[in-house]
């Protein structure tokens, strides 16, 4: 199913299960509410702006691709597992955005690059490959029960409202910071004495 440069308002629940492609394509997007579905086909959200709030709960998703997004005042993405690969990208609302992401499990790689979005709360989440925040901005973001098994990735990162953060967000970030670090250094001795 493909939507394209259109009005959407959207419902979907009640353990449906979707096999094809899902594709909205620059257009007004009221997602009210996706509720328990398994998202079989890839979805992908493409230089979409979503009006209003927003949420996805209790489903299940292959590949989503929601990059270039308005996610208008609220997006709350709980309860969901995302098996493959998951990408932000380029989300751009600094002024009203919230996008919240509570109890979610993320299988694969998941990218947030070059966002500007105002808030990123991601609670009782866990993350099993590289997440990557490079040049994002956000006014604030919090971390809360969060788990990073591999890497996080926060290059560049802007975060305007510094004295919001909470100390287990500070711990959570150097952490990282300091797990890329020191794969880094790690690399570098080995590129040296193997040479």
């Amino acid at each position: 199913d493909k939507w394209d440069g259109s009005r959407i308002d959207l419902s979907i629940s009640s353990n449906a299960a979707r096999e094809n492609q899902i594709t909205f394509y620059s257009s007004i997007t009221d997602i009210n509410n996706f509720g328990t579905v398994n998202f079989n086909g890839e979805v992908q959200l493409w230089k979409n702006t979503f009006s209003s709030y927003s949420s996805i709960r209790r489903c299940k998703f292959n590949f989503f691709d929601a990059k270039n997004n308005n996610f208008g005042k609220e997006l709350i993405l709980e309860n969901c597992d995302f098996l493959d690969s998951c990408n932000f990208e380029n989300a751009q609302n600094e002024n009203v955005t919230s996008l919240k992401i509570e109890k979610c499990n993320f299988n694969k790689y998941v990218y947030f690059d070059n966002a500007n979005i105002y808030s990123l709360l991601i609670e009782s989440s866990f993350f099993k490959e590289i997440i990557s925040f490079q040049d994002a901005t956000f006014n604030k973001i919090k971390f809360n029960r969060t788990h990073f098994e591999k890497i996080a990735f926060f290059s560049n990162i802007n975060i305007i409202s510094k004295t919001d953060l909470d100390l287990n967000t500070v711990r959570t970030i150097k952490a990282q910071l300091l797990k890329t670090e020191n794969k880094i250094v790690k690399a570098q001795k080995n590129s040296i004495f193997n040479a």
